[in-house]
């Protein structure tokens, strides 16, 4: 088949949909078909704009949007239907804790669907669940997407934001945490409550700011920790020098 070759066609997108809905398992896919969908869409979108600038006929134009509109039907419905599976997939994973489920069929983009939704159902699972089951109210509040996290990161001020490059801020979550990624795609966690960490201070901030996390005062354990060497470094001084005085008087 030549490089440029498209492909799909309408009638092997309405195959493969036909193949989802009538079949209970996931159906394989071409590693490269989410890159031939839009190559396909592409030269449609392509050959309606020549129709346009040649000022073809109206109904030449109208079938044209209604052949893409279609097509973007059709690849919602096949979507849908593998995303429906996928959800299938990872709450049977979770439920029976077991490696037997078959991922074969998962495109590169569906695996990491895949891979995100196990890790936030074990998430909320162990810590609704398995609290409840102890006797212990949940004690998790609406969390965010880790993507909006990293996104908000990214729209920070940078007048403000260049200072706090390079700053690690120590703060104790108040509520468990899934795991979640930072302004360069860094993760972090999963924690639980009141779990301590140091994060860069941007991060530490926003997290605070959404009422996750509280900042940990890390200087005043460090002073208290110094108030305490001092107080023994004193300590351990006196008990020399009354030592000291103890030997002088013993010689007289």
């Amino acid at each position: 088949m030549a490089e440029n070759e498209i492909k799909i066609t309408y009638e092997v997108l309405f195959d493969l949909f036909r193949r989802e809905k009538n079949r209970e398992e996931l159906q394989k896919l071409d590693s490269t078909f989410f890159e031939d969908v839009i190559a396909y869409m592409k030269e449609k979108n392509n050959i309606l704009q020549e129709k346009i600038q040649k000022n073809e006929s109206k109904d030449e134009i109208k079938k044209m949007h209604i052949q893409l509109e279609n097509i973007n039907k059709l690849v919602k419905e096949l979507y849908e239907r593998r995303e429906r599976k996928i959800l299938t997939m990872a709450l049977n994973k979770v439920r029976i804790n077991q490696n037997i489920i078959n991922t074969s069929s998962l495109l590169a983009e569906e695996k990491m669907f895949f891979d995100q939704l196990i890790e936030l159902l074990s998430f909320y699972r162990n810590e609704i669940l398995e609290k409840v089951g102890n006797q212990q109210k949940p004690t998790l509040i609406k969390s965010q997407p880790i993507n909006q996290l990293s996104n908000q990161l990214s729209n920070t001020d940078p007048n403000t934001a260049s200072d706090k490059n390079n700053q690690i801020k120590s703060i104790r979550f108040i509520v468990a945490m899934p795991k979640f990624m930072g302004e360069q795609m860094e993760v972090y966690g999963p924690f639980q409550q009141n779990d301590v960490t140091q994060l860069p201070a941007k991060l530490a901030d926003l997290l605070i700011s959404k009422g996750k996390a509280k900042a940990e005062e890390v200087q005043q354990v460090q002073q208290k920790q110094e108030f305490i060497d001092e107080q023994e470094t004193f300590n351990s001084i006196n008990e020399e020098d009354q030592h000291m005085h103890q030997h002088i008087n013993e010689e007289q």
